[in-house]
């Protein structure tokens, strides 16, 4: 049988975070319902997260097997396991949760579901000081990365960031964004044309 463990009932699919962030997909459009996979593809769903794992290998032929230790104290035995433990800033990150006045420094990507809800605190923040904002005194963006994901940021954020002054009242063009990369070329790993 299948067992996934997992600490979330919903999980971003990263492909279509620039269509959210641009505002073409919703919350829901691009999270998967665990839940609901579970349930269609006959698997067990444990909503806790993985702590431990233990492996056994006694007669080392490499199959022994082992257990996963829940948070909630259950152990739970395996044959076979795949790990998936995701991607997410390591420390060097400002601290992005208690700045003067309560916005955030630095808005990480990853987790995605953090960033959906700290982009949506930066919409509504917006939203409510945009007329603050002139082309001589803009709203600035910072993006850092100059590889594809980055720039696809940069533009989806662009895309809506200018609709939220514009539908807030404010002049749609007091926005700048700023790309920061390492290099001196953009998408440095990709074809000099697409550069």
């Amino acid at each position: 049988s299948l067992i996934l463990i997992t600490n979330t009932l919903h999980t971003p699919y990263s492909g279509m975070l620039p269509g959210f962030v641009s505002g073409h997909y919703t919350y829901s459009d691009i999270h998967i319902d665990l839940q609901r996979l579970c349930d269609y593809g006959g698997f067990t769903l444990i909503h806790d997260s993985a702590i431990g794992v233990t492996y056994n290998d006694e007669d080392g032929d490499g199959g022994g097997g082992g257990r996963v230790q829940l948070e909630n104290g259950e152990p739970i035995p395996y044959d076979v396991l795949s790990i998936d433990v995701g991607s997410s800033p390591g420390g060097g990150l400002p601290n992005y949760e208690d700045t003067e006045d309560d916005t955030p420094a630095a808005i990480p990507v990853k987790p995605i579901s953090t960033f959906c809800t700290r982009y949506d605190e930066l919409k509504s923040r917006l939203r409510e000081s945009a007329k603050v904002y002139t082309k001589a005194n803009p709203f600035v963006l910072l993006v850092v990365g100059g590889g594809a994901g980055g720039i696809e940021l940069a533009l989806s954020c662009q895309f809506a960031l200018k609709g939220v002054i514009r539908d807030a009242g404010g002049d749609a063009d007091a926005i700048q964004i700023i790309l920061a990369t390492r290099g001196n070329v953009l998408l440095e790993s990709h074809n000099r044309k697409v550069q």
